[in-house]
């Protein structure tokens, strides 16, 4: 009986022990237990899952350094420099400076002469002047200044460098120096030119017109070296019967020439337009003519002086009193050595540039 009993109450505590066991347990360990119930094809996927994601992180990590590498490789390079330099290996003289300008003077009328020809249906002597100015442009070539220009420039693992050799074929026409008239043919094709853009936009713009700025530039280039390949494009267009393509090519010539209006400089034509005059009078014994102009020289560049800058305003006046003093000192038929003005021009010349 005693036995019973006591089996009873051992039975008692161990039910117990079991729920205070069970209520103690956490929510996670409930769901072990049932999972450990489960058979293993209805076992929760999440394990695998966490895995596979384990596994492309693992992957993808040697990726990822590489690719923060190679940004880090990328901004390191990002930097640039360069280094240039430039040294002139001939320079033309202030007699050759004059000589290449009026050569290139000389290349427009033959381009205005070929397009008239042109305008007549005249192949062969379009051919003539295209030649000429093909020649003109050589000549301007082989006394150009030419500069040496060597570059560098480097980023990172990249390296590059050039050594070249390049002529200053950018020239500056004077206008005073030729007799027939340069700037009406170009500024008439400027004309057409703004004509045309002007249609193409339905005239919704007023046509351009030759305006006094035009005729009365104060400063005129050409890029000789542009003007060349017009003049071959020209040629072989003709060869091949194209006469309107030829006289195309010959007017973008025209139209490509610089020119500019800049006030200030205005005196320092007038004064090299005088010059040139006086070159005339002077070989032609003239010397009260040739004192005259030389006293306007002096006085346009007395003009020009009040608005130049200050680095220049002290050339100018030099300049200007050695001119007014050398005519005042003109007696008789005393005549002045034509070099001396051609010295006087290139100076006058040069403050414009």
């Amino acid at each position: 009986m005693k036995i019973d009993k006591l089996a009873t109450a051992l039975t008692l505590i161990a039910s117990i022990n079991l729920s205070a066991a069970t209520l103690s347990a956490s929510p996670q360990d409930g769901q072990r237990a049932r999972q450990q119930d489960q058979p293993a094809a209805e076992q929760p996927q999440r394990g695998f899952d966490a895995g596979r994601q384990e596994s492309v992180e693992q992957r993808d990590e040697p990726r990822a350094r590489a690719r923060s590498e190679s940004l880090q490789e990328e901004g390191a390079r990002s930097g640039i420099s360069m280094d240039t330099q430039t040294s002139i290996e001939r320079t033309a003289s202030a007699k050759d400076m004059r000589a290449i300008s009026y050569a290139a003077g000389r290349l427009l009328v033959h381009v205005d002469r070929a397009r008239t020809a042109l305008n007549q249906e005249n192949s062969d002597d379009a051919l003539r002047n295209i030649n000429q100015g093909k020649t003109l442009a050589k000549i301007v070539e082989n006394n150009a200044s030419v500069y040496r220009v060597t570059t560098s420039i480097s980023s990172g693992d990249l390296k590059y460098s050039t050594d070249e050799r390049v002529r200053s074929l950018l020239i500056p026409i004077y206008t005073e120096l030729e007799r027939v008239s340069i700037i009406a043919p170009i500024a008439a094709a400027k004309q057409s030119e703004q004509a045309r853009k002007d249609s193409a936009k339905l005239q919704r713009e007023p046509a351009a017109k030759v305006t006094d700025v035009n005729l009365a530039a104060t400063s005129i280039q050409l890029d000789v070296a542009t003007a060349n390949q017009q003049l071959k494009q020209a040629e072989s267009a003709i060869r091949q019967g194209n006469l309107e393509e030829a006289d195309q090519a010959l007017e973008r010539i025209q139209q490509s020439v610089a020119m500019s209006y800049v006030a200030v400089d205005l005196p320092l034509v007038q004064a090299r337009q005088n010059l040139m005059l006086a070159e005339a009078y002077a070989q032609d014994g003239r010397t009260q003519d040739v004192k005259r102009l030389l006293q306007s020289v002096a006085d346009s560049l007395e003009q020009y002086a009040k608005n130049a800058d200050s680095a220049k305003e002290k050339e100018v006046k030099s300049l200007r009193d050695e001119i007014e003093n050398t005519g005042q000192e003109l007696q008789g038929e005393q005549q002045l050595a034509t070099q001396q003005i051609n010295d006087w021009w290139q100076q006058i010349a040069n403050l414009s540039t």
